[in-house]
């Protein structure tokens, strides 16, 4: 502000336009209002899981002297999706969820977003909370299998319940689907798109665990 007034009065000294001019224009302002856009912090889980992978690769003497410039991969449009996908839809006031959202040409972290909020903590459930991998898991298995040269199209599996001992190695092994339904035979196509639990337990067996664990470890699992 104080620079363009010094223009436009240097403009009115030199005659380029009137006094009154100069004046009238220096009392109008920028037109302008300042907000906190661009330094707000509007997603404190992420800012802080960025400021700890900075941390990890840097050291924290190097982060805490600042100067670094970080362009993130975040889409603040999907973060408000991904908590709106979650609030009220967890069943209890007790129970809380996670979305992680990745580009899986890229490996951009397009949202990261809890149910929880960080005024009331701090944990970030999203990138911290370890829990069983869930359905998540057949993922691993059915790229084992790709790997080996199983064709999702031809393979197939009846879908059923699987009771004790149904796997001699693992007696107390017992597999059902999430909601004790069962769809017969189906390929593993059929088979991903209902997530069920039978079939791919199933087809780990034939597979063998340690090679779908091996497999796990070559996409980047390094959790136990």
């Amino acid at each position: 502000l104080a620079r363009r007034n010094d223009v436009l009065q240097r403009m009115a000294d030199q005659g380029y336009i009137q006094q009154a001019t100069a004046d009238r224009t220096k009392a109008m302002g920028l037109g302008v209002k300042s907000n906190r856009y661009f330094t707000a912090r509007r997603e404190s889980y992420f800012f802080d899981f960025v400021k700890q992978e900075l941390i990890d690769r840097y050291g924290a003497e190097t982060v805490r002297r600042g100067g670094l410039r970080i362009d993130t991969t975040l889409d603040l449009r999907l973060q408000k999706l991904a908590r709106k996908a979650m609030d009220g839809q967890l069943g209890a006031p007790d129970r809380a969820g996670a979305i992680v959202t990745i580009d899986p040409k890229t490996g951009y972290v397009r949202a990261m977003a809890s149910s929880s909020r960080y005024g009331d903590s701090k944990f970030n459930l999203a990138a911290s909370g370890h829990r069983q991998a869930g359905s998540t898991f057949k993922v691993m298995v059915l790229m084992d299998a790709l790997r080996r040269g199983v064709d999702p199209n031809r393979t197939s599996y009846v879908s059923r319940p699987l009771s004790r001992g149904w796997l001699p190695t693992a007696p107390d092994y017992e597999v059902h689907t999430f909601g004790r339904t069962y769809g017969g035979s189906m390929n593993l196509v059929t088979a991903t798109l209902k997530s069920d639990n039978t079939v791919y337990a199933q087809l780990d067996a034939d597979l063998g665990p340690d090679t779908v664990a091996q497999t796990a470890r070559d996409m980047g699992i390094t959790s136990p």
